[in-house]
């Protein structure tokens, strides 16, 4: 409630002339106008979000998306939890300054109904949620009325981030999003699927078994391959990259754009990323080679 909604309450009722109401109040608006910055508390709600929260406080969305946008002040923010207390600090002119999610109120939550006992036909849970939806307005905007978090939508970001063929920046409005989020212990993205202007970028989480889980393109390419520093575990150097090397045949400087390992006869090459094998025969001066490609932008020949 504002100073000059406060105000109203006391002074404006019907049993005062309506003149007097007004000489009250109009000083007390004034007042209210003077203070430099506005806090404002909200004990959070069960079901409750960001976007649930400022629109029951009568807030700007836009200013919502501005705070969210900058994610270094997200990490106090970004899981809300029934009975916290939320404080949003406002400036003159309306802008978030700050948000502060304060321990857990246990006085402001509501008791507990009592809960019925359980059906012997009880609904199980999926492990796992659907969302879809088109971008009229922007990422966030349009990703909160569909159902998604802000951590939601910053996971995506991130994701999105890891693959340059790609930009969010620069998606035409009605691009197609279907994401797919886990909803166990540790909530996360499975699956993103983004069509825009006749395209289809795609990234699918697989995880192996002992392994840290990985995002693959629908070609099988990884999002993000991490390379090996070489393709030997026991080897030396026999040339070095080089853009001034003498070569050892011609004898002239002349480029050469790659490093020679050696080993001995029989010493297994392991690729250095994994991948699909795009060529294998013979190329000029090469020799046999095998050339594998990582994703849209690298590939190693060995």
């Amino acid at each position: 409630m504002t100073s000059h909604d406060r105000y109203s309450e006391i002074f404006c009722k019907p049993a005062v002339p309506l003149l007097t109401c007004i000489a009250l109040c109009i000083p007390c608006f004034a007042v209210a106008r003077s203070h430099p910055d506005k806090l404002v508390s909200v004990v959070i709600e069960k079901n409750d979000t960001l976007e649930k929260i400022f629109k029951r406080q009568k807030l700007p969305l836009s200013e919502l998306s501005n705070y969210i946008s900058k994610a270094d002040k997200m990490d106090n923010v970004n899981k809300i939890f029934p009975g916290q207390l939320l404080e949003i600090y406002l400036g003159n002119s309306g802008k978030v300054i700050k948000m502060l999610l304060r321990k857990k109120n246990k006085k402001a939550e509501p008791p507990e109904p009592p809960q019925p006992k359980p059906a012997v036909t009880s609904k199980v849970t999926k492990p796992y949620k659907k969302i879809q939806f088109h971008i009229k307005n922007s990422l966030y905007v349009d990703g909160l009325k569909h159902g998604l978090s802000a951590a939601d939508i910053q996971a995506i970001t991130n994701l999105v981030k890891e693959d340059g063929s790609i930009s969010l920046h620069k998606l035409p409005s009605m691009s197609k999003f279907n994401v797919v989020l886990s909803q166990d212990e540790s909530p996360h993205i499975i699956a993103l699927d983004i069509d825009y202007l006749g395209k289809k970028w795609s990234a699918t989480e697989f995880k192996l078994e002992g392994h840290k889980s990985q995002y693959y393109h629908n070609d099988g390419s990884s999002l993000s391959p991490t390379f090996l520093p070489a393709p030997l575990k026991k080897y030396y150097v026999s040339s070095h990259f080089s853009l001034n090397r003498i070569h050892p045949i011609l004898r002239v400087r002349k480029p050469h754009l790659g490093t020679d390992f050696a080993a001995a006869y029989g010493t297994p090459v392991w690729a250095t990323a994994p991948g699909i094998v795009e060529f294998v025969g013979t190329k000029g001066g090469f020799g046999k080679v095998i050339i594998i490609r990582h994703d849209k932008r690298h590939t190693t020949t060995y």
